[in-house]
């Protein structure tokens, strides 16, 4: 019997196969992989290979079995199958399937869009079926029940389905009702954030949730920062740590790094300890983690109403201020003519948010979370790029390092 191998043996033993052209070519490509289940015999990866040069390019994901000792034990494309697709539909109630297609491929799960008819129904309704990669499907259950029957004015979220494991993937399966939301339909996502669902206690990590709707924190997921964590200023240093790591891991941006690296590694080491204890004032909520306007439903209507908010596999009680830089702001810059104008509108329409947004605990908050979010950059998917065109590319990087690095670096005592 040959020896069991270490987890990062096998996963780069994963990594030769995917690169040996097991899932195709692999001319410029890089690969993104993660672990779905391990036991005393196997690892099961899920692997996809991504193009560097093509922005929308299709992300068709495979399901890697390898043995403890690396052997190869099965390959396999992750998706619903006609004969899964009708069983999953009619043992969660929705009804026959009357047809379905393949929606999009996204960092947490495979989307498809479906329709079904019940028994006594004239019209099939449309459904949204998705192959979950990392999440807990009764968790993600019992948290849109909770959110649908504690939210304050009746956030938009489908109704979801009790389903079972997809049997050719072993990945969870979550269907819900695309048309099914609260009747109250908002026109701007900025109310959203007029709905929040407070937090519960202190501690920060991820919301979990039981059958009876009580709810507890447990360990961060999205990230893996461990946790959860008794207080705002241990969140943002394990926050910083954990991105400080991927800065260290990331290829091909040596020149970036030569002229950060030591700086970012010298403030953890020095000033880290001394974030400003004014960050604990900050509120936290309920927070879904992957909000974007790809997990947001819109009607197709002149004046677009939002239909519902989906995709709720990280919810973590968390200072709700993470939005600003990881949504909020992003958005503004799609539209870089008006975002002045945007901004404005935006939180003129949440004005207990905007008078907290403006304190300075809220300030010093945002400027350690921006920093941690910034300060590793990516690598340019032409590798042949000169200086110039790199530092074009890293330019927020660069910008939100040295404006945090310079208020900040020398930062000794609390403040």
């Amino acid at each position: 019997m040959a020896p069991s191998l270490s987890k990062e043996k096998i996963s780069q033993r994963m990594r030769d196969l995917v690169f040996g052209g097991h899932l195709g070519p692999t001319q410029g490509k890089a690969i993104t992989f993660d672990i779905v289940r391990e036991d005393t015999v196997s690892i099961i990866f899920i692997a996809a290979l991504i193009s560097l040069t093509e922005v929308n390019a299709g992300l068709d994901r495979y399901l890697i079995s390898l043995a403890k000792d690396g052997a190869l034990l099965s390959a396999s494309p992750v998706s619903l199958d006609t004969g899964e697709m009708p069983k999953l539909l009619l043992e969660s109630g929705c009804g026959k399937l009357v047809e379905y297609e393949r929606f999009k491929d996204g960092s947490f799960g495979t989307t498809y869009k479906a329709k079904a008819r019940g028994k006594n129904e004239d019209e099939p309704n449309e459904y949204i079926v998705q192959l979950r990669y990392h999440a807990s499907i009764d968790n993600m259950y019992h948290l849109i029940k909770y959110v649908r029957e504690k939210s304050p004015g009746g956030l938009p979220v489908p109704q979801m389905f009790p389903t079972s494991t997809s049997p050719s993937s072993v990945l969870g399966v979550q269907i819900s009702q695309e048309s099914e939301v609260l009747s109250n339909k908002w026109r701007k996502p900025s109310q959203l954030y007029g709905s929040c669902l407070p937090g519960t206690g202190n501690l920060i990590g991820e919301a979990i949730l039981s059958p009876e709707g009580t709810v507890s924190v447990g360990p961060e997921r999205r990230y893996g920062l461990d946790g959860p964590f008794p207080s705002v200023v241990s969140y943002l240093q394990a926050w910083i740590k954990h991105r400080v790591e991927k800065l260290q891991g990331q290829q091909a941006i040596d020149e970036y790094k030569d002229k950060y690296l030591e700086r970012i590694l010298r403030f953890v080491e020095m000033s880290l300890n001394h974030i400003p204890v004014e960050v604990e004032d900050v509120k936290l909520a309920l927070v879904h983690t992957d909000l974007g306007l790809h997990n947001m439903i819109f009607s197709e209507t002149p004046t677009p109403t939002l239909k519902g908010v989906i995709d709720w596999e990280f919810v973590d009680y968390a200072p709700l201020l993470v939005a600003v830089p990881t949504l909020v702001e992003p958005t503004f810059e799609l539209f870089a003519s008006e975002s002045g104008d945007l901004r404005q509108a935006f939180w003129d329409e949440i004005p207990l948010w905007k008078q907290a947004v403006a304190s300075k605990a809220s300030q010093i908050f945002l400027d350690f979370y921006s920093f941690g979010l910034y300060l590793k950059a990516d690598a340019l998917p032409d590798r042949n790029a000169d200086l110039a065109a790199k530092e074009q590319y890293w330019k927020k990087n660069i910008e939100f390092v040295e404006g945090f690095l310079g208020q900040w670096e020398n930062l000794q005592v609390s403040v």
